[in-house]
């Protein structure tokens, strides 16, 4: 997708209110970011509607964002949720346009969960993701477990909920929990293991560990209390 700037808002019908009350709250140059869904997508950018809670949404409806830096061919898609990082410009209430600094499809890229272990060793589902492995063509869905924990805290976008909420909304996305685990991996703060069945992988922190099925059969996703490795789950659930 190539985008053009200056972004001039044609879209028909556009009727994006601005200059609501919080309009005062995002502060001229200031870094900011919120979460919303993708409404359109043209060759000069998104429109991207804002989420309820996030503080944009009481400055417009939607948002005109384009964003220079993406790459030839670059595309979100409508309905996708994304998290738009942007810097404050000096007219934002009342043109409602932002040139974004970065955009997410994987939720925010900055958060921390906590883990609390349950007295009882069993598997229980909480959401669902999907992916395009290297054998497909096609997203295949997959299923996301809690295996020997209670419940999972989420701190994201300086807000704490259970890590079903923040999935459930977007701001969080199973594909952000394994990229910030490869990160977490590559630079040495956690231990990880890659399995020769077509790349399933084991991470593990201090008060959990991550399990992702990646071996052409099964794709699911585990969120494990410590320990709890891809072949402990296999050995129960016959994976293999």
């Amino acid at each position: 997708m190539n985008f053009i700037l200056p972004f001039v808002l044609v879209l028909a019908g556009y009727t994006g209110a601005v200059g609501g009350e919080d309009a005062d709250i995002l502060a001229h140059g200031s870094a900011q970011s919120f979460l919303g869904t993708v409404l359109e997508e043209t060759e000069a950018g998104l429109i991207v509607i804002p989420d309820e809670e996030e503080a944009e949404r009481g400055i417009a409806e939607r948002f005109a964002v384009a964003y220079p830096a993406a790459e030839e061919g670059f595309a979100v898609g409508t309905g996708q949720k994304v998290v738009v990082y942007y810097t404050v410009p000096e007219n934002l209430a009342k043109t409602a346009e932002i040139t974004a600094d970065d955009i997410s499809t994987e939720g925010y890229r900055k958060f921390t969960l906590f883990a609390e272990p349950s007295e009882k060793k069993e598997r229980r589902l909480i959401g669902r993701g999907e992916e395009k492995p290297w054998w497909s063509e096609e997203m295949i869905p997959y299923d996301i477990y809690y295996y020997g924990l209670s419940e999972v805290t989420a701190v994201v976008d300086g807000k704490a909920m259970p890590l079903e909420q923040a999935l459930a909304s977007g701001k969080i996305t199973s594909e952000g929990i394994l990229h910030k685990a490869h990160q977490d991996a590559e630079e040495g703060r956690i231990h990880w293991d890659a399995y020769r069945d077509g790349g399933s992988l084991d991470y593990e922190y201090e008060e959990y560990s991550i399990a992702k099925y990646n071996n052409g059969r099964e794709n699911d996703l585990y969120i494990n209390c410590p320990g709890v490795k891809l072949y402990h789950l296999s050995e129960m659930y016959g994976r293999y």
